[in-house]
């Protein structure tokens, strides 16, 4: 069981190296000596999910099989499907 004075698990953005952060800010990569903060991680995050969701808004959709009349009947079918496998 990890101790409080060893900090937050970290991924390092450069080798992925797991490591504990000893609660230092900016903090330093013991693998490959990497330094970074907090705050660059945040933002290094956010910034890449935003543009993973503009290339999915840009590919076209598919017509759903059936048609309109059956896409409600096929929902519901899948649905109970489900909730019955579990």
């Amino acid at each position: 069981m990890p101790k409080d004075e060893w900090g937050v698990k970290r991924v390092c953005p450069s080798c992925a190296t797991r490591f504990y952060d000893l609660a230092t800010d900016p903090m330093t990569c013991p693998s490959c000596g990497a330094t970074f903060t907090k705050e660059s991680l945040t933002q290094t995050k956010m910034r890449g999910a935003a543009e993973r969701f503009d290339l999915f808004a840009n590919l076209p959709g598919r017509p759903f099989p059936g048609g309109p009349l059956l896409r409600h009947p096929l929902y519901v079918l899948g649905m109970l499907w489900f909730a019955l496998k579990d």
